[in-house]
């Protein structure tokens, strides 16, 4: 309940420039009743804004950008019940403050809280908010609703999954990503 209320405030009164909140590449969903918070972890390369192409977002380029870059965060992280989107409401980027960073951020984090017309029962997140670089290409959530805990690795490979599924679901998951690990890829005809 601490974290609820927490996070609610921080979604009540963040501003643009706060310090760091999730680690890069990271990020929870806690649903609550009808209600996903969301706090996420994104990379500058997935979002852009970067004006000089250093690779990182200044606080100066986040303000400058800002609705911009908001309106690719929603488009780009996604949160649906039985495929109907939840609505997005109070979403915030955040972008480290600190003067040591002056130069800018790699990474940027997506507040956000969305509103589902009912409490979901097939929850969904899918994301196409990768970046350029290696170490960009992966996203570590965790999701909780009550005291189901869940970890979910979304990949460009694998840029959506299902939440809160039954043990079924899960090994038939688990058998699914071991057979496309083993699985070369092929390369298409010269």
């Amino acid at each position: 309940m601490i974290r609820i209320l927490l996070l609610a405030a921080l979604l009540a009164g963040a501003t643009p420039a706060q310090a760091h909140l999730m680690p890069a590449q990271q990020g929870t969903i806690h649903v609550v009743g009808d209600v996903a918070y969301v706090l996420v972890s994104l990379p500058v390369s997935a979002l852009g804004g970067d004006d000089n192409r250093d690779g990182l977002l200044s606080v100066q380029e986040l303000q400058r950008h800002y609705v911009t870059l908001r309106q690719r965060a929603i488009q780009g992280f996604r949160i649906t019940d039985a495929g109907l989107p939840a609505e997005a409401q109070m979403l915030q980027l955040l972008a480290d403050a600190d003067p040591a960073h002056a130069q800018g951020e790699r990474h940027v984090v997506l507040m956000a809280r969305f509103k589902f017309a009912q409490p979901p029962t097939a929850l969904r997140v899918e994301t196409d908010l990768f970046g350029s670089r290696d170490d960009e290409r992966r996203l570590a959530i965790k999701a909780r609703r009550g005291a189901d805990v869940e970890p979910v690795e979304l990949t460009p490979r694998r840029p959506g999954r299902g939440l809160f599924r039954s043990p079924w679901q899960v090994m038939q998951d688990s058998v699914r990503v071991a057979v496309q690990a083993i699985t070369p890829t092929r390369s298409p005809p010269p």
